[in-house]
C-alpha cells in the first residue's frame, strides 16, 4: 500500500510540474507559428526522431529521464510512431524507482489551411509498462508492477525552424492497464497475479528532428 501511494505521489507532482514547462513552451511558440507561413503537412519528411530529458530537483523529490520516439510517415495523413521512456526517481521517504516504459502508436495528423488546427493529432497506442522500487522507504526491499493496456492522445506537432525539420510535440494522453505484480508470460493465474485496472496519464514533451 505505501508502495502505491508512494508512486502515485510522485506521478502527481511531476505530472504538475510538466504540465506546467508544456503551457509555457506552447504559448511562446504557437504565436511565433501563427507568424510565419506554415503550409499542410504534405511537407513533412518521412521520418522523425525526438526526445527529451526531464530533470526536476524537486525538494524531497528528484527525477531524471529520458525520453525518446521514432516516426515513420505512411500516407498525407498517416504515421506510424515507437516510443518509448525511462525515470529514475526518489520521494521523501528515501525510496528509490525506476520506470520505462514502450509505446507502439497510430497517429493521425490534420493538414489544414487553418494554421491553429494544421499538424494537430490525434494517437491510438498500446502501453507496457513497469515500475520497479529498488529500496523501499525501510531501505530495502524490491516491488514490482507490470502494466498493459491501451491509451489515447491529442496534440500538437509545432515547427521551430523556416525548413521545418525541427518541431517540438506537445500532447496530453492516458491509458487503461492491467496491473500486475508478475509479467503477463508468467505461468501463474491472471486472477492470482492480477490488481487492478489503472488508468495511467501520459504528458508529451519531446523537441524532435525530421529527414
Amino acid at each position: 500500500m505505501k508502495y502505491e501511494i508512494n508512486a502515485l505521489v510522485f506521478r502527481n507532482r511531476y505530472l504538475k510540474v510538466l504540465l506546467l514547462l508544456m503551457l509555457l513552451f506552447l504559448t511562446r511558440f504557437c504565436y511565433s507559428q501563427e507568424n510565419n507561413a506554415d503550409t499542410a503537412t504534405t511537407h513533412m519528411r518521412k521520418n522523425a526522431i525526438k526526445g527529451f530529458v526531464p530533470v526536476l530537483p524537486i525538494p524531497g523529490l528528484f527525477v531524471v529521464g529520458l525520453s525518446v520516439g521514432y516516426e515513420r510517415k505512411i500516407s498525407k495523413h498517416s504515421v506510424l510512431e515507437l516510443g518509448s521512456y525511462y525515470f529514475f526517481n526518489t520521494d521523501e521517504m528515501g525510496a528509490k524507482y525506476h520506470t520505462f516504459s514502450i509505446m507502439p502508436a497510430y497517429k493521425y495528423f490534420i493538414a489544414s489551411e487553418n494554421k491553429k488546427l494544421n499538424n494537430c493529432w490525434i494517437s491510438v497506442y498500446l502501453s507496457y509498462n513497469q515500475n520497479i522500487q529498488t529500496v523501499s522507504d525501510e531501505g530495502n526491499g524490491w516491488n514490482r508492477r507490470y502494466y498493459y493496456g491501451t491509451g489515447i492522445s491529442v496534440g500538437k506537432k509545432i515547427n521551430l525552424s523556416h525548413n521545418k525539420r525541427l518541431f517540438l510535440d506537445l500532447g496530453f494522453g492516458a491509458s487503461f492497464n492491467a496491473s500486475l505484480d508478475e509479467s503477463i508470460f508468467s505461468d501463474t493465474k491472471w486472477e492470482d497475479k492480477f490488481i487492478s485496472i489503472a488508468v495511467l496519464p501520459r504528458p508529451i514533451l519531446q523537441i524532435g528532428w525530421k529527414f
